[in-house]
């Protein structure tokens, strides 16, 4: 870890892995040892992310890279690994909503300033976007939410993300 930094996303990063050093987390001797059930759910949640999404936690939680840092490795530009870095974390606690219910019983708060998750009737929007074929474009849904349901969606966009990140 880089000197003079501060990592503050502690839930991550107690468990005290260093990618550089070796490619199996480990738990640092100088640390409180976390408790092993919360490991196991990290370590699960981890796996279930796109290798650049893990990249990018290992390199900015693990090793404390900067996004300038990472955004110069990647040849990114600096707003596209900041976008990265919140569709990541989102993931991560989507992977983790279970466990931290089951475990802490606290319910973790997906999706909640999405327009359709806000929504009276989020099961049957639900419902059509799962029917939609995939040769069908996203205009009829838009059409049908706009008349039936009152939600002014001006794009696909909000539609393909509540897809990916908030339907089970």
């Amino acid at each position: 870890m880089a000197k003079g930094k501060i990592i503050y996303q502690n839930w991550i990063v107690d468990i005290g892995v260093d990618p550089g050093q070796s490619g199996k987390l480990q738990i640092q001797s100088d640390l409180i040892k976390p408790d092993k059930q919360v490991v196991s759910a990290v370590r699960k949640a981890l796996e279930q992310l796109e290798p650049f999404e893990q990249d990018f936690i290992e390199s900015y939680y693990f090793q404390g890279k900067t996004y300038r840092e990472i955004a110069k490795f990647q040849n990114r530009r600096i707003s596209r690994i900041e976008g990265l870095h919140r569709r990541s974390l989102a993931k991560l606690k989507k992977y983790l909503a279970r466990f931290v219910k089951e475990r802490f019983d606290i319910d973790a708060e997906i999706g909640s300033d999405c327009i359709i998750c806000s929504s009276d009737y989020k099961e049957e929007i639900d419902k059509l976007i799962k029917n939609k074929k995939k040769q069908e474009t996203w205009k009829n849904i838009i059409k049908i939410l706009k008349e039936k349901y009152q939600i002014q969606i001006k794009t696909p966009q909000v539609l393909i993300g509540h897809q990916k990140y908030h339907l089970k």
